[in-house]
C-alpha cells in the first residue's frame, strides 16, 4: 500500500532533480553563451549530482572505470559535456519518477 510519506519522498525527489537541472542549465547556459566557466561551481556541481542521485552515479561509475581524470585536468569543454550528460541522465530520470508518481497517486486514490 502506498502511503502519503511514500509519496511525499518522491515529491522530495522530483523537487531535487529540477533543481539540479536547473543549476546545470544555468552554468551550461553561461558558457554557451559567455564562453566563460566557473569551473570550482561547475566540479562541485558534478560532484554533488554524482552522489545525489542514484542515476546520474551509476552512468558515472561507468565511464569513470574506463576513464578518470583527476577535474583539475579536465578541459572546460569536458566539464560542460559531463554536466550535459547529467542533464540527460537527470531528466530520464524524473520522468521516470514522474511516471512513478502519478502511478503512486492513482493507487492511493483507489485506495489500493
Amino acid at each position: 500500500m502506498t502511503t502519503k510519506e511514500d509519496l511525499e519522498k518522491l515529491e522530495a525527489e522530483l523537487a531535487e532533480i529540477l533543481t539540479d537541472i536547473e543549476e546545470i542549465d544555468e552554468i551550461v547556459s553561461e558558457y554557451d553563451e559567455k564562453e566563460t566557466l566557473n569551473r570550482k561551481k561547475a566540479i562541485s556541481k558534478i560532484h554533488d549530482v554524482r552522489f545525489s542521485n542514484q542515476a546520474v552515479f551509476e552512468v558515472s561509475a561507468d565511464v569513470l572505470r574506463y576513464n578518470s581524470v583527476p577535474f583539475c585536468n579536465v578541459s572546460n569543454e569536458a566539464l560542460v559535456n559531463e554536466l550535459r550528460m547529467q542533464r540527460d541522465v537527470l531528466q530520464i530520470d524524473y520522468l521516470k519518477k514522474k511516471d512513478d508518481e502519478v502511478a503512486m497517486r492513482g493507487r492511493t486514490m483507489l485506495g489500493i
